[in-house]
């Protein structure tokens, strides 16, 4: 069988027109902006229409043209404030170019374990995220 490579961007406008005709659609992340919670073609996330999102929940949306998949690390006014986990740039974004949020994500067929007290250390500890990302990435190799 012949191996087909799509680029990343043919992937995500798929994605994008699958959650138009359905309300739910999974896929394998590809990057690292959201280590160490979402690995780089180890984690398979399920994306969910919606219009109903709230702080720290990871979304799926339009930022200049790019669809990118961050976590909601601030709300003001009409903006969600986003974030990926392992990255630094802030990506300020409506509500109307938000395709869905993660409702699953497993790796291995395993649910991550001890997602929420994980994500509170790592909300806690981001001032320290640039050292905390060294060394998860380091014992992740």
């Amino acid at each position: 069988m012949e191996k087909v490579v799509i680029s990343n961007d043919d992937m995500m406008d798929m994605i994008t027109k699958q959650l138009d005709k359905n309300s739910r659609v999974s896929f394998r992340v590809v990057g690292d902006s959201m280590f160490p919670f979402f690995k780089n073609g180890k984690t398979i996330v399920t994306v969910e229409k919606t219009n109903e999102v709230k702080l720290h929940d990871v979304i799926l949306f339009n930022y200049n043209g790019q669809i990118v998949l961050h976590r909601i690390i601030k709300i003001v006014d009409e903006y969600f404030i986003c974030q990926g986990d392992g990255a630094f740039r802030k990506e300020y974004v409506i509500g109307e170019d938000i395709y869905g949020k993660v409702t699953y994500f497993y790796e291995q067929n395993k649910q991550i374990k001890h997602y929420e007290t994980k994500l509170k250390l790592w909300l806690f500890f981001t001032p320290m995220r640039k050292i905390l990302l060294k060394i998860t990435k380091r014992g992740n190799k």
